[in-house]
């Protein structure tokens, strides 16, 4: 594990929208560059329980300003939808002198194929708070020969409503409306939102957190 200090948030939802809810979160990754876009998948990072409606009903997202190198499988669901599975990871130091990680080998039993498994994903993933050593894919694609890529984290992140599992492929744009964070700069490391039936997040102390530099809005997952 990295031993640097390592930034760690904390956002709190709570849901006042008149209904169950179920809350995903997202890191925000920009798309290598040199990769085709249509083929970079953002991945679930954390799932919430099913929470009811009510000012006292809320979930919790630690998320720690941490990375790995990740490669693993896909296994493609009887309902169409995709996950990928961390086989091993590497922890990645961001920064200017930033670490680099090469996939030269990989272990895969092939005595028993299960179709419902195919291609060698790489990406970058981070720990899953509730699953002590668990490395969750949180940006993808899929592994080709002697291609290098750059990745940047960003402390931006979406939150949504949604059933999907943490790992699964999603399209950006069937998402709609979300919740985005940008802790960039911010003197706040935890925040509390409320989730409205109109589908809106609103900051329960907004006041201190346009203060602290947190910059957030309700908008199209993009």
């Amino acid at each position: 594990m990295p031993t640097d200090f390592v930034k760690t948030y904390d956002i709190q939802i709570v849901n006042e929208s008149n209904d169950s809810q179920r809350f995903l979160l997202f890191q925000d990754l920009p798309a290598p560059s040199n990769l085709d876009q249509e083929d970079v998948f953002t991945n679930v990072f954390q799932r919430s329980k099913r929470i009811p409606s009510g000012p006292q009903s809320a979930v919790g997202f630690t998320l720690k300003q941490e990375y790995f190198a990740i490669y693993g499988d896909a296994k493609k669901n009887a309902d169409g939808t995709v996950r990928v599975y961390t086989k091993n990871s590497t922890p990645a130091k961001l920064g200017p002198q930033g670490s680099a990680t090469f996939i030269t080998t990989f272990e895969k039993n092939v005595e028993e194929p299960d179709p419902s498994f195919s291609k060698l994903y790489i990406g970058c993933g981070a720990e899953d708070p509730n699953s002590d050593g668990s490395i969750i894919p949180v940006q993808t694609w899929i592994a080709k020969p002697g291609v290098s890529t750059q990745i940047f984290p960003h402390a931006t992140y979406y939150i949504c409503t949604g059933e999907y599992q943490p790992g699964m492929v999603v399209d950006r744009s069937t998402i709609g409306s979300a919740l985005k964070i940008d802790f960039t700069g911010s003197s706040l490391s935890s925040v509390t939102f409320t989730y409205g039936s109109d589908g809106a997040y609103t900051a329960v102390d907004e006041d201190e957190v346009r203060k602290a530099n947190i910059k957030f809005e309700t908008t199209d997952f993009q």
